[in-house]
């Protein structure tokens, strides 16, 4: 159970306590027993290899490693991050990331890292353009980029290339159009149904409006 569940289960419970009184119980908290306990039970990170020796740790053998809102917002976080997707990478055989990202801005990413592009690296998140753009593009994603096009590279051959693809509907309308550049190329008649079949999501392509409301407006 999340602390965020607990932490509504609780006010739930002590609904009679008046804020007021909550509040002063915590303002009576002494300040130095919660450093202190925040000096017991953080791990400091030096930049050494074994900063993150107790997180890989507690990953053991699990196949899938969420990492949350966190890693996202400043350049520190982004390269910590960094850090441990190169350890999960080189050290316990991962090897694909999924964005928080739509899918048809993430090809191009894809492309990149698996060294199908000879565009620079920039271009390979321009196609971001609807969910909040700082969150992949900025110089801290573009050298994670790097660094994992450069991992794929200095892979053996037959090795299986680090891969990344995109989760998320942001950017529906490039989506559909890729599908249907494909269909047109591999499929006309295909392309013909698909294009009835995406009819009510024309209004989303402009940029003003929010490629989610299709889900509001009824649009299937």
């Amino acid at each position: 159970m999340s602390a965020r569940v607990l932490l509504l289960l609780f006010w739930m419970m002590v609904g009679s306590v008046s804020s007021a009184a909550c509040a002063e119980t915590i303002a009576a908290v002494d300040d130095s027993v919660l450093i202190a306990q925040l000096r017991q039970s953080a791990i400091s990170l030096t930049g050494a290899a074994n900063d993150y020796a107790h997180l890989l740790d507690a990953i053991g053998d699990a196949n899938i490693v969420l990492m949350g809102e966190s890693t996202h917002g400043s350049a520190e976080f982004y390269a910590e991050r960094s850090r441990i997707t190169r350890r999960l990478i080189e050290e316990k055989g991962f090897g694909a990331l999924i964005l928080e990202a739509g899918w048809a801005p993430a090809l191009p990413m894809n492309a990149y890292v698996q060294g199908r592009s000879e565009q620079p690296v920039r271009a390979a998140f321009a196609g971001v353009k609807r969910f909040p753009r700082w969150t992949w593009r900025n110089a801290e994603f573009a050298a994670t980029l790097q660094n994992l096009r450069t991992m794929n590279q200095d892979s053996p051959g037959q090795s299986p290339k680090i891969a990344i693809y995109g989760m998320d509907m942001y950017e529906a309308p490039e989506a559909i159009d890729d599908v249907l550049a494909y269909l047109r190329q591999t499929d006309p008649r295909a392309a013909r149904q698909a294009r009835r079949d995406y009819a009510c999501f024309r209004p989303y392509h402009r940029l003003a409006f929010d490629p989610q409301l299709y889900g509001r407006d009824g649009c299937n």
